[in-house]
This record gives structure tokens, C-alpha cells and sequence, in this order.
């Protein structure tokens, strides 16, 4: 694709993200030298255990990370537009890690690019060197974190820690609240904080009974934003 045919998408990346930060000759030749590929909400992007090692280079939407865990999929993180999906296995060699799947309200478009393709420009510049091997270190870093965060503490505090960090990276602000635009189960949102989907459904329960969410289908809108901080800071007990 052509960088022209991605700078149309750069007003949805977030400062923070892979690609808002990427030098400006890096992030072009990136752009042109990837194939430009769209995946409706539930296509599979990355399979787990699949050989491979493309790199995705998200322009829009997002996607959803699963591993399998027995019956059902673990969720394991969720990405968005302007972030590198896949460089584990184009460092490696290995088979995917994890399933990445589209899970936003619009269709995802990517930049998709070989390994080979990938690693041979990023060699070009120290700073987009470096910048990939920040980013593998932040993902590391922010599953530790979120180890340590999801433990010891009542599962309304779970969910509403997480819900907290979705608002932060993925909501919108509507009218009287702010909706969180992804397409994830109960039973996603269980795994992801440790819990089964019977106490992740009693845990929003609880929280839409105290006013500070409403859900429906898999849909989520906060309400209470200031609310949801005390109970994620363990200020506010919801019995």
C-alpha cells in the first residue's frame, strides 16, 4: 500500500501508539511496502499455533488476543489502530503465540508486511529499532501488571479495573457516559481478570445495580467514571 493510503487513518492512532511514534521515512516505507488487507468483526488475523510471521501494522479498529485454555479462549489483551501485531513469532521464528481476531464496531484495516520486509527496514534507523524493542518490553511489562493487579481482590474490583483501562484506551465519549466500542463476551472479560463467566456476569451485575455501567449484547457503556475509580481503588465496597 501507499503511504498516502494510510495517512488517511493516522487521526485515529493514539500519541502513545506504535505508529504516531514511529519516524516519519520509517513509518512511509513501512506503509508502502505492506499489503493493504481488511478483516470484518470476528475474522482471524493471527492463528494460534500457525506457522507464519507476517507483521500487521493496525491502521484502524481492534483486535482481540486469545489463547486457548481447555474449552474456551483466554483473553489475553486487546489492541488498536496504531499498533504492531505479530512481530513475537517475526523475531523468533516460532508459531503464533495467541489468535488475534477483529472485535471492533468497524471493519480492520492493516498494513500487512513479511518478516523479512519488516526487519529490513526497521534496520534502517536506531530510533524505530528501538522503538519496536520498547514496545515488546511494555507488552511484557503491562502482563505483569496486570498479574499483579488482578490478585487478591474481590471480583467487582477485577472487572472494574479492567473496565477502567478499556475506557482509558478504547472508550468514546457519548452523551451521559462514555461506550466502550468492542466486541467481547462476558466470558473474555472473565478470563482476562481471572474469573469464571458466572462471577465475571455477577461482578457487572453489581456494578450496573450501583449505576456505574450499563450493558447489553456486548456492549458497554459507563456512566460513572468517578464511581468506577473508587471501586477500582477499592474506596467504594458495592456488599
Amino acid at each position: 500500500m501507499t503511504d498516502s493510503a494510510g495517512s488517511g487513518y493516522r487521526a485515529g492512532w493514539p500519541p502513545s501508539s506504535f505508529l504516531a511514534l514511529l519516524p516519519a521515512e520509517s513509518l512511509a516505507a513501512l506503509l508502502a511496502a505492506g499489503q493493504s488487507v481488511g478483516f470484518a468483526a470476528d475474522e482471524v488475523l493471527v492463528d494460534e499455533g500457525a506457522a507464519g510471521d507476517d507483521v500487521f501494522l493496525l491502521l484502524s479498529s481492534y483486535v482481540k488476543v486469545t489463547g486457548r485454555m481447555g474449552k474456551h479462549d483466554a483473553l489475553l489483551a486487546v489492541r488498536g489502530a496504531g499498533d504492531l501485531i505479530g512481530e513475537f513469532s517475526a523475531i523468533d521464528g516460532t508459531p503464533r503465540s495467541a489468535t488475534v481476531r477483529a472485535c471492533g464496531r468497524r471493519p480492520v484495516v492493516a498494513a500487512r508486511l513479511s518478516a523479512e520486509t519488516f526487519w529490513a527496514i526497521v534496520a534502517r534507523d536506531r530510533t524505530t529499532a528501538m522503538l519496536v524493542a520498547s514496545i515488546v518490553a511494555h507488552k511484557a511489562r503491562a502482563s505483569n501488571r496486570r498479574r499483579v493487579d488482578y490478585t487478591g481482590v474481590a471480583p467487582p474490583v477485577r472487572v472494574a479495573r479492567l473496565v477502567r483501562e478499556l475506557v482509558e484506551l478504547y472508550g468514546t465519549d457519548v452523551g451521559g457516559g462514555v461506550v466502550i466500542g468492542l466486541d467481547l463476551t462476558q466470558l473474555e472479560l472473565g478470563s482476562f481478570v481471572g474469573v469464571t463467566r458466572a462471577t465475571a456476569e455477577r461482578a457487572l451485575r453489581q456494578l450496573r445495580e450501583a449505576g456505574l455501567l450499563e450493558t447489553g449484547g456486548r456492549r458497554l457503556v459507563v456512566r460513572d467514571r468517578a464511581g468506577l475509580d473508587e471501586v477500582a481503588a477499592g474506596l467504594r465496597s458495592l456488599g
